[in-house]
């Protein structure tokens, strides 16, 4: 494969991607066709397919970008600084990442066709909260078998780190409220202490 078509068929799959998110947040997933995806993005409908085979697929693929826009991936905790640092870092990616609009716009639209299309909360949920999730257990697996940290339920802990992240900001626009600005410096560090506080016993 040239380069040049490489460069071509990864233009391709950006703008499907990006054409998938807005129409996804915009009309919801049942509202919206591969056809609806085609024309904004100014691809033919076969070529959706070869990149993200069914709907489900690109709704998946869709999750999964907007994680990689925020850098929420391996790169995170391979840098060597302060354990601290590093979960800071994770935590400030994390929080701008569930309370942009359009993570926001995703989770309401999963919740209400929740009967409809089930299996969207399902997607979601693994494109998003389990590999984010993942990613963090595996950082606090090692962190506990190198001694920095004490934690004998990875899974319990890096839960208990996502969720004291989202903060009342996030419950508040869950709610379609439209929050103060929020002095998130100061409560994500305050997260981060309070959890270094238990497993760095």
């Amino acid at each position: 494969m040239s380069q040049t078509f490489k460069n071509k068929s990864e233009q391709k799959a950006q703008q499907i991607l990006q054409a998938a998110e807005q129409l996804f947040c915009d009309q919801g997933f049942n509202n919206v066709s591969m056809d609806t995806v085609a024309k904004a993005a100014g691809v033919s409908k076969q070529t959706i397919y070869s990149h993200y085979g069914t709907k489900n697929d690109l709704f998946t693929a869709a999750v999964t970008a907007k994680c990689e826009i925020y850098q929420i991936n391996d790169e995170i905790f391979s840098q060597q600084r302060p354990l601290r640092d590093t979960l800071l870092d994770f935590c400030q990616r994390f929080h701008a990442m569930i309370t942009s609009s359009e993570a926001i716009a995703i989770v309401r639209t999963c919740a209400a066709q929740a009967h409809s299309h089930p299996e969207l909360g399902a997607l979601l949920y693994e494109a998003g909260p389990a590999k984010v999730s993942q990613l963090l257990q595996d950082f606090l697996r090692l962190q506990h078998e190198t001694g920095k940290l004490q934690v004998d339920n990875v899974e319990d802990a890096s839960f208990q780190l996502l969720l004291m992240t989202q903060s009342a900001c996030k419950v508040q626009l869950d709610c379609g409220l439209e929050p103060p600005i929020p002095d998130n410096e100061r409560y994500l560090q305050s997260c981060v202490d309070m959890f270094l506080s238990y497993y760095q016993r």
